[in-house]
């Protein structure tokens, strides 16, 4: 009699346990976990590493990581691998880290001068796309290429002794410039066609100082000069005319930044004063035949 009863009790609290174990996981389920990613700094070990914050928890998990570049982490769409970047300037190189397994794939040595810039995620949440500087001082070759995350290669998508613009990928990163793409030299603007394999020269011995910006309907670059006071140029890529962006009333130098308006008829340029005026404030037309400061 003692066993049967002490037999029920055993079955009612299993079931019972099953069906709280059940509604738990459904609610789970419905009600997904939301984590953050967070890179922390301890001052006390003078080092950096990666937490995992579960918000509706309020639970985090550090995790060791040598961390030597704060900054730039990029997330994979389905938010399970991130990039870390593991050193800065002229040896900028990433790993890859999967959360989920703790896994964790770096960048093969041999890209260490590789000055690694613009990682992202393509689609499939497996490969990673990145550029590689040109020097050819110091012999590094530059182009695009892809890490696979499952088998830790790098393959290599495209190689020109020249640096890509950013500006130049599609919104899908799938892509590169349509039918041509636009390169920035050591001292030239040129473009590269896929179709017949050509390389021209649109700007040669312009040296210039940060990266030009392609405007939005993709007729012009802002360009900034290599010069002791930096000036900004227009160039029409159709025309190939050269525009210096100033007028005999307004003058700029020690441009700083350019950017453009969404209808590509406005040059924005940002200027750095050597007074106590700070930094100042442009508009102008691509062509020069309008000019204003802010």
């Amino acid at each position: 009699m003692y066993i049967t009863r002490l037999f029920r009790l055993s079955l009612v609290l299993t079931i019972s346990l099953g069906i709280i174990c059940f509604v738990g996981v459904s609610i789970g389920a419905s009600i997904p976990t939301t984590r953050i990613i967070a890179q922390v700094y301890s001052y006390e070990q003078d080092n950096q590493h990666m937490a995992i914050i579960d918000v509706n928890r309020n639970l985090p998990t550090y995790i060791s990581f040598p961390i030597q570049s704060s900054g730039n982490i990029s997330l994979s769409n389905n938010g399970q691998r991130l990039i870390l970047p593991t050193s800065a300037l002229n040896q900028a190189t990433f790993s890859v880290w999967d959360i989920m397994m703790g896994r964790v794939v770096h960048l093969p040595e041999d890209y260490v001068n590789c000055s690694a810039t613009a990682w992202r995620w393509l689609a499939d949440n497996r490969h990673v796309l990145f550029q590689c500087r040109d020097n050819p001082q110091d012999g590094t070759i530059g182009g695009m290429y892809t890490l696979d995350f499952e088998t830790g290669l790098v393959y290599l998508l495209y190689n020109q002794p020249t640096v890509i613009l950013d500006a130049q990928w599609s919104v899908d990163v799938r892509r590169v410039g349509g039918e041509s793409v636009l390169l920035r030299g050591v001292n030239t603007i040129e473009r590269y066609t896929f179709a017949t394999d050509e390389l021209t020269v649109l700007l040669d011995d312009f040296e210039t100082s940060i990266l030009p910006v392609l405007s939005p309907n993709g007729e012009w670059l802002a360009l900034v000069n290599n010069d002791r006071r930096p000036r900004a140029y227009g160039l029409n890529l159709n025309t190939g005319e050269l525009h210096l962006l100033e007028t005999n009333d307004v003058k700029i130098n020690n441009t700083a930044w350019t950017g453009w308006s969404p209808d590509s008829q406005w040059v924005m340029i940002r200027t750095t004063r050597e007074s106590i005026e700070g930094n100042m404030y442009y508009l102008a037309r691509p062509d020069a035949s309008a000019v204003l400061q802010l």
